[in-house]
């Protein structure tokens, strides 16, 4: 009877802990942007991307959205699960010598996930941060940031992946990203393309990236790390405006990369949610209109159509 009990009062302590964990803490983090209207909206996409996460994953994740230009303070970040950093890069990164912030977070446990731009900074040292953290970092001069048509076959075999299917657009992929080379640190490619051979040969191309010139590389601007003291990390080289969100696909992968983060399951069919209309987003930018406005509006207004068309 005693054993009964004993087990009863070990299920119940159980349920009990897992109903009292409550939601994962996801935190989108922003900063200011220092380009042309439309690219790298930060704050649009960590508002969007908080959004959909709360929507698609609600009761197992709650999203917070962290706009460091206007507000600043980081408190917010002590007890998150999962941080991801959509800024700029290099002296505009709100993190720009101050890593030391994200490593002691991620010490005591939290998961870190970075896209494009933030993947850069200037000094050694935050870059070898991005490396214990995400696995990697976009190096200057050996790295390269060229706008091209990325094509992406889906194999399979991660559940950041799930119900992703192969696809691909126009967008800045940064690539031949540096890793790390630390042996105890598992790092996965997700998204791998061909770069065309019309990028290798630029003369802006690092010698790094001509050097591959007609050799069919695939290059890996997609990827998920496993840390050697627990933790996860991912980069995502693309995303330069919001409406990438506008492929369905693309959307999928992020957002079940934003899953995978938090660490809870995914399911087969993968994570989506509504993205708001490309008038909705063009809306909130704030910024002064740029020289090619009329150009520029256009053509990612036909990408956008094109995406919900396909949706």
């Amino acid at each position: 009877m005693q054993s009964i009990l004993k087990l009863v009062f070990v299920f119940l302590a159980a349920f009990s802990s897992a109903a009292c964990a409550g939601p994962k803490k996801v935190v989108f983090v922003s900063g200011k942007s220092v380009h042309l209207w439309g690219d790298h909206e930060h704050a649009i996409m960590c508002s969007e991307l908080s959004d959909m996460v709360n929507r698609c994953m609600a009761g197992k994740v709650r999203a917070e959205w962290l706009d460091t230009e206007n507000l600043g303070g980081l408190e917010t970040l002590e007890d998150a699960d999962a941080i991801v950093l959509i800024t700029e890069g290099e002296g505009a990164h709100p993190f720009d010598s101050k890593t030391d912030v994200l490593k002691r977070l991620n010490e005591r446990g939290a998961n870190i996930g970075a896209f494009h731009y933030s993947l850069m900074f200037n000094g050694k040292a935050d870059n070898a941060a991005l490396d214990s953290l995400v696995g990697g970092h976009y190096q200057k001069g050996f790295s390269y940031n060229p706008f091209y048509e990325a094509s992406f076959k889906i194999t399979g075999g991660h559940p950041a992946l799930n119900g992703v299917k192969d696809f691909g657009y126009y967008d800045e992929w940064h690539f031949n990203i540096a890793f790390s080379n630390d042996k105890n640190r598992k790092i996965t490619p997700l998204l791998r393309t061909e770069v065309p051979d019309k990028i290798r040969r630029r003369r802006s191309a690092p010698e790094a990236v001509q050097a591959e010139y007609g050799k069919g590389k695939l290059e890996t601007v997609a990827w998920v790390a496993e840390n050697p003291n627990g933790t996860r990390g991912f980069g995502i080289m693309g995303g330069h405006v919001p409406w990438t969100l506008a492929q369905k696909d693309y959307r999928k992968f992020v957002l079940n990369m934003v899953a995978w983060l938090a660490e809870i399951e995914i399911p087969q069919n993968g994570f989506d949610a509504e993205f708001s209309s490309f008038d909705s987003v063009a809306s909130r930018i704030k910024k002064p209109k740029r020289g090619d406005y009329e150009y520029y509006i256009k053509d990612w207004r036909e990408f956008d159509a094109k995406c919900r068309a396909e949706n």
